[in-house]
This record gives C-alpha cells, sequence and structure tokens, in this order.
C-alpha cells in the first residue's frame, strides 16, 4: 500500500519545481505554464483543483464525472454515515477520492491502475491519502472491506466487462454476471456491511437474468436503502442517464427510498442541445433522500418492490420533473398511451440487390428536413423485391410520421412520399390507428416535437454505448389529446414553419447565386476547380 506520506513518494514531490517537471512529463504543457505563472499566488489548494479539472477528462479508459456529481456521491455517503476515511473502488472513482480531499476526508483508493492524481493533489494539501494498486476483486479476494467506513464504486464502463480482470471475477461470480457494474453490487453485497454506493446504468435497474436476481438480494436483504435517478449528460463519455444505488446495514422495516434527481440538474446556457452539467440544489437533494415526502422522492416497501418483480426504475414509483408539468400542462384534457393513438412499426434491414431489384430511399435522423414533409430518400438503393414484400409495413405511407429513437433520440418528420422510401432502423414508424382521437398527424408530429414530449422521452432513454428507446416504453408515453381547434391550431403552426423554412431556402440559394456571379466575375472560380 503506498501513501502520501511515503519517504520515497515525499522526496520525489517535495517541492513545487519537482511537480511542475512530473507535469511536464505528463504532456500537460498548457497547466504547467500556467501553474508556473500563478503558483505563488494561489497556492498548491488551487493548482490541486485545476490539476484534477484538467487531468479527470483526459483519461478516456474510465467513467468521467464532474466534480459537482463526484462531490454529491461523497455527501450522500457522508450524509449516511459519518466517518473521517471513505474507500473507493475501481479507477473511475479516483475523482470522488479528490473531491474527498477537498472536504479533508482521507481516500483509500483501490485501483488496478497507478493512481498518481490521487497522490499529487493529496501532496499538495498536505493530507494522508492511501492508494492500493490492484483490482478490486483480486486478492485478497475474502477480505472484508473497512465496515466502519463508506465503500464508493463506480464501473469503469456502464453495461459492459471492461478489462481481464472483471472478466476473471465474473468466472467465479455465483450468479454468472457479466457487466462491471453487476460485478461491483455483488461485490459489495458480499464483502460490505455498511454503508455503500456504487454508480449503475438505466439498465441494471430493469435487466432479467443476474441483474434481476442482484436487485432481489438487495431488497430482501434490506440492505438497498435508496435509488436515486439522474439525467443523462453527467457522464462520459456515454451520454445516457444513470442511478446511484446506496445501501447500508440490514435495515429492520425493509424499506427503500426512491428520488427522481433530475429537477435538480441545470443545464449550459447557449446550447441547442442544452446537456445536464450542473446541480441546482444538492441539500434539497439530501433532503429529499432523508424525508421522502416530496413528489419526486418516496419510501416504498419490499412488498411493493417485489410486486414489480423488483424493478428499481424510479418513475416507476415517484413523478419526475417531467411528469409533473405533463399533469400541470394537461389539466382537465384526456391522456392516452402513445401505443392506443398509432401503431408502432420498427423498420428491418432489407438486404441489397443489384439493379435487378427494385430501387428505394433510405434515409438516417441527421437527414430529417427540419420542417416540412419528406419526400424522398437521402439514398438510393436496390434492393430484394421479395423482402421488401415481406416487410411492406415498413414503407413510408402518406401522413406516417417517423421518430428517431436510436442513437441520436427525438428528432421527427411527417412523410408525404414522392418514390419509394424506407426509413433506417434508427426510426420507429408512426402509424395512426382508424379509431385515434388525434385525427390530423401534423398535430400528433407537432406534440412529439413540443419541450415537455421530447422530457418524457429523454426519460425512458436507455443503452450505454448507444441510446435507445424501447418500443414498450415508447408505447407508454402519455399524450395531451388535444381539442380539434387546437388540433387545427397545431397544424397551422406546422404550415407556417414550412412556409417560412421555404422562404429560407429561397434567400440561401440567393446567397449562394450571388456569390458565384460575384466570384466568376472576378476570375475566383476557374472551370478546372468547379465542381
Amino acid at each position: 500500500m503506498a501513501t502520501a506520506t511515503d519517504d520515497n513518494v515525499g522526496k520525489l514531490f517535495s517541492t513545487r519545481m519537482a511537480i511542475l517537471n512530473e507535469l511536464r512529463d505528463l504532456e500537460l504543457s498548457e497547466l504547467s505554464h500556467r501553474v508556473v505563472d500563478t503558483l505563488d499566488h494561489l497556492g498548491a489548494a488551487w493548482l490541486a483543483d485545476e490539476l484534477a479539472r484538467a487531468w479527470i477528462p483526459l483519461n478516456r479508459q474510465t467513467q468521467v464525472l464532474s466534480p459537482e456529481l463526484s462531490d454529491l456521491i461523497l455527501r450522500i455517503a457522508r450524509h449516511v454515515q459519518k466517518a473521517e476515511g471513505v474507500t473507493f473502488l475501481g479507477a473511475s472513482s479516483e475523482a470522488v477520492a479528490v473531491a474527498a480531499m477537498r472536504r479533508g476526508v482521507v481516500p483509500k483508493l483501490v485501483s488496478p491502475y497507478q493512481a498518481t492524481l490521487t497522490l499529487i493533489c493529496a501532496l499538495l494539501r498536505d493530507v494522508q491519502a492511501l492508494v492500493e494498486e490492484r483490482h478490486p476483486f483480486e486478492q485478497p479476494y475474502e477480505s472484508p472491506l473497512d465496515r466502519t467506513t463508506p465503500t464508493i464504486a463506480i464501473p469503469s464502463r456502464l453495461g459492459r466487462i471492461e478489462a481481464d480482470h472483471e472478466a476473471r471475477y465474473a468466472a467465479r461470480s455465483p450468479l454468472g454476471a457479466a457487466t462491471d457494474e453487476a460485478l461491483y453490487v455483488e461485490h459489495l453485497l458480499r464483502h460490505t456491511s455498511g454503508v455503500a454506493i456504487v454508480l449503475v446504468s438505466a439498465r441494471f435497474l430493469f435487466a432479467r437474468g443476474p441483474e434481476a436476481e442482484l436487485r432481489r438480494a438487495l431488497v430482501e436483504n434490506g440492505r438497498l436503502k435508496a435509488v436515486i435517478s439522474f439525467p443523462a449528460g453527467l457522464l462520459e463519455p456515454n451520454y445516457v442517464p444513470f442511478s446511484l444505488l446506496l445501501l447500508d446495514k440490514k435495515q429492520s422495516d425493509n424499506h427503500t427510498v426512491f428520488c427522481a434527481g433530475d429537477p435538480y440538474v441545470g443545464k449550459d446556457p447557449g446550447k441547442q442541445r442544452a446537456t445536464p452539467r450542473r446541480f441546482v440544489n444538492q441539500s434539497q437533494l439530501l433532503a429529499n433522500i432523508q424525508h421522502p415526502t416530496s413528489p419526486l422522492s418516496r419510501e416504498v416497501s419490499s412488498t411493493e418492490i417485489a410486486s414489480r418483480d423488483f424493478d428499481l426504475t424510479v418513475r416507476k414509483y415517484v413523478s419526475t420533473q417531467a411528469q409533473e408539468a405533463l399533469k400541470k400542462a394537461a389539466g382537465n384534457r384526456p391522456r392516452m398511451p402513445l401505443g392506443e393513438l398509432v401503431e408502432i412499426i420498427k423498420p428491418q434491414a432489407l438486404p441489397s440487390q443489384s439493379d435487378a431489384g427494385i430501387e428505394i430511399g433510405e434515409m438516417h435522423p441527421a437527414e430529417l428536413p427540419i420542417h416540412g414533409f419528406v419526400t424522398r430518400g437521402a439514398r438510393m438503393r436496390y434492393v430484394d423485391a421479395e423482402s421488401l414484400r415481406r416487410n411492406a409495413r415498413q414503407v413510408l405511407n402518406r401522413g406516417d410520421l417517423l421518430l428517431a429513437v436510436k442513437g441520436v433520440i427525438g428528432p421527427s418528420a411527417i412523410a408525404m412520399p414522392e418514390t419509394t422510401i424506407v426509413p433506417s432502423q434508427a426510426f420507429v414508424i408512426l402509424r395512426l390507428r382508424e379509431t385515434s382521437l388525434i385525427e390530423r398527424p401534423t398535430a400528433l408530429l407537432m406534440y412529439l416535437r413540443s419541450p415537455l414530449f421530447q422530457s418524457l422521452l429523454q426519460a425512458v432513454v436507455t443503452g450505454t454505448t448507444i441510446p435507445n428507446i424501447s418500443l414498450a416504453d415508447l408505447g407508454q408515453l402519455p399524450v395531451i389529446i388535444p381539442t380539434r381547434e387546437q388540433q387545427q391550431h397545431l397544424h397551422t403552426l406546422f404550415e407556417h414553419q414550412a412556409r417560412l423554412q421555404d422562404q429560407i431556402n429561397e434567400l440561401r440559394q440567393s446567397q449562394n447565386d450571388a456569390a458565384v456571379e460575384t466570384w466568376n466575375g472576378l476570375g475566383l472560380s476557374p472551370e478546372d476547380l468547379r465542381t
């Protein structure tokens, strides 16, 4: 075990110039120059914060946590169990270990990689830090973790096994756990009896197999104290929602607090696709966990959780911010699941063929028109006639809606095809039922594009590497049924936006034509350079 107070490490980093030389060796040149000019004025604590802010995002092999998220995880752990030290498992938890030192907490980091950042920050802050350079799952395998301090585990990658260490441990897993997060949950169940926090993907909360058995064990053993959900945007490199599982010693009442954290996440201004990055009110979120009485948090019995097959998806137990907004927006108007209004069709891949096949147009979410209709595909190719006949339902009809549900989530459009168009597998086709209470497909399209529906849509995104939405979750999303007058108003809005887009296209063409005419007149567009 290495500590930040060891003689060897202390000699290596005993002076500020030695630290700067280490930074230069690590090719953090911009930060090094910045440090040289300001270290004497701002001090070592400032350097530690700046170093952590610049260093952590450079490690692309681990889950990257923002400083605020790291601080929140630490506050939750210490809110439940006061202790001078905290144990951190995995390389991704190093960000939280650095946050712990800012609060005067002694971190014990167990990581398979060299924890250089932790040691440097400990030296700069003149605090103790304990580091074990080994994988948390390796020997001493049967040794229990320290039960007097909280344990925090951050998997390196969500939804899959990252390294040989996890693969070897998975072979010994009694439940057959096969993902980083499941292995960490199983490890904490076996080797802790006190407070522990583990970060998991949204998939872990409902997946079958080993994950389901682990959820059952957490609940039936009375260890699961809280489940806190968060929206996408707080982790890198994956833009996916996630949750924190808070474990505690066995509880006699066997209740679990479910808390929605998305209302407490703000967004960076000035971005077309605003990405959640900061917390608005950490203290209120902590209060909701401790006293679950608001619409956003609730204490749920183990019996109720068991009745839902131990599904831990937070939105099934409490209202999310989008659901609260839905209730307010709906008022007295009726609401229906989307699946009762439309037929949801998932396109299938069609094999290509030579020129003897049937020519179709294809398109991806990035190729949808911003306003107006989808009239033809962005690319043409030939497919097997028999395959197209068997999958005729996925050929776009007039009035069909397209909604992107894989990769890029949310873009939508309406079809008025002039040729045969088959959308890619990133879409679903929404085809109004004859009995639908919404008569105009344009009215439904404008509802799908509304900030309210987009928030509901983002709340059901799953997937770790590629975001996606299941057809079951999509079909259950609520739709506010507008009156006929409101449907006409939405249709008029669509037509107005389409006319404005036509004008924009004409003006853009005029801009291009004027530039080409001038360049040609001045000899700045030679014939051999034109394409």
